[in-house]
């Protein structure tokens, strides 16, 4: 609400959507930080506020709302709402769903244009740049929260073990995903462990000077793009779908020093 305009602050919008009716804040901790607060000013100045002010009736009201909702669900007396342990360790990663995934993954690939670069050779030496080579938090996409980063393939992993003991895979980032901190902090929000965009003590002249090093000795050079998991999704949407950051830098001045171009 406070992206959009709607609201000044998280107070305001805590205020805006109670009083519209929401009974529940999942994320924003709004109701749980300025609530308590919106009562106690409702008591001292009554008027304040447009549509009244927020009383602990009401919010024992919400509360109920709540309850009763779990209750009817059955929450009370199942929490976990059946929840099989022993079928989730056979069904969780079991090797035919990760076939399936592989499968899919495969067949929902595109390529846009070949201009005979493809298929690479083995045996060659390939650059392989970008942000997302060596990326695993990425790897699983939007709304990957409750998974296990290190069950992901890096492109990096996967392209050495494909190509082989006879090909040279070098790599080099490039460029973060975006360098506006104040973004990369935005996109790392659910996943501080292992950010999307970690802290790069490089300037960005000095990632693109080892790229175009390592460029300029490849035989083909990949190029690892793309966007971190946490630009789709709740007040995520991007305005611009062209490549995000200093991407765009990379790809033009890769294309300048390019052998032969496989762009992914």
């Amino acid at each position: 609400m406070i992206h959009h305009g709607i609201a000044a602050d998280a107070r305001a919008a805590a205020y805006l959507a109670f009083k519209a009716g929401v009974a529940v804040d999942l994320v924003s901790g709004a109701f749980l930080h300025h609530l308590a607060a919106l009562v106690e000013e409702g008591r001292s100045a009554p008027d304040a506020r447009p549509w009244g002010p927020v009383t602990e009736a009401e919010i024992t009201a919400r509360c109920r709302q709540v309850l009763r909702a779990k209750e009817r669900l059955g929450l009370f007396a199942d929490p976990f709402m059946g929840l099989d342990e022993d079928l989730r360790a056979k069904v969780v990663r079991c090797p035919d769903h990760i076939a399936l995934v592989r499968e899919a993954a495969a067949k929902s690939l595109v390529l846009l244009k070949n201009t005979g670069v493809l298929p690479l050779a083995r045996g060659k030496k390939l650059a392989l740049i970008g942000p997302l080579a060596e990326d695993r938090i990425d790897m699983q996409g939007s709304w990957a929260i409750d998974v296990n980063p290190m069950d992901s393939v890096t492109i990096a992993e996967g392209l050495t073990a494909v190509a082989g003991p006879d090909t040279r895979v070098l790599i080099a980032k490039g460029c973060s995903i975006v360098e506006d901190p104040a973004l990369a902090a935005r996109l790392n929000v659910h996943n501080r462990a292992m950010p999307s965009v970690p802290p790069e003590s490089r300037s960005l002249e000095a990632m693109l000077a080892e790229a175009h090093t390592l460029a300029a000795t490849a035989d083909a050079i990949i190029l690892a793009l793309g966007e971190a998991k946490e630009h789709s999704g709740e007040s995520s949407t991007r305005v611009d779908i062209t490549l995000p950051g200093a991407q765009p830098r990379l790809v033009r001045e890769m294309a300048q020093v390019a052998k032969t171009a496989a762009s992914r």
